[in-house]
């Protein structure tokens, strides 16, 4: 979801107010196309910007990190308010923004957020990896479908479910995991 064009940080709690929901995100920072003279300044919504770095993101990552996530392209200028204090009230209310990272003028997520008010699914990161090893799981255990529930039925689904968190821990996408 897109937030409102020049979003101050004192209302940016205002806009997200009874909003719960770990499914969206809502993308403040308007942006500035870098080459496109026929876009008035500020005039392009957030939220397609975001939509396509949560593309090229590991899907382990946070559409925040510095080191993992790539920054975005195409972008010159936002309209965020920079500022730890302004970082601060947009992070309260949930929002994720576009901003310019002020050392290296790089553009970047502030803090991959989702509309969520339960700490175990506001991180993008988490939701993210939760519905890839859901959707996997899903994909993978297809064959067991309408299939007598037998202990041999039960031992396959656990040997499918194994390999597939395996292999996800021999990629680093998931930590602390213990094969069964």
């Amino acid at each position: 979801l897109a937030a409102d064009k020049g979003l101050s940080p004192s209302a940016a709690a205002q806009l997200t107010a009874g909003i719960d929901t770990a499914h969206a995100v809502m993308v403040g920072g308007y942006c500035t196309y870098t080459g496109r003279t026929d876009l008035a300044s500020l005039s392009v919504p957030p939220d397609g910007f975001y939509a396509g770095h949560l593309a090229v993101t590991p899907v382990e990552a946070s559409p925040a990190a510095r080191t993992s996530s790539p920054s975005f392209k195409g972008i010159s200028a936002v309209d965020t308010v920079p500022g730890t204090q302004a970082y601060n009230l947009y992070t309260k209310a949930r929002l994720e923004m576009i901003i310019a990272d002020q050392v290296t003028k790089v553009f970047h997520c502030l803090n991959g957020r989702s509309l969520s008010v339960d700490t175990a699914w506001n991180w993008i990161s988490l939701r993210r990896i939760y519905n890839f090893i859901r959707s996997n799981a899903f994909q993978n255990l297809q064959y067991a479908k309408s299939e007598p529930h037998t202990p041999e039925l039960r031992r396959s689904v656990s040997d499918t479910v194994d390999n597939l968190l395996f292999a996800m821990f021999s990629k680093k996408q998931v930590a602390g995991y213990q094969p069964t």
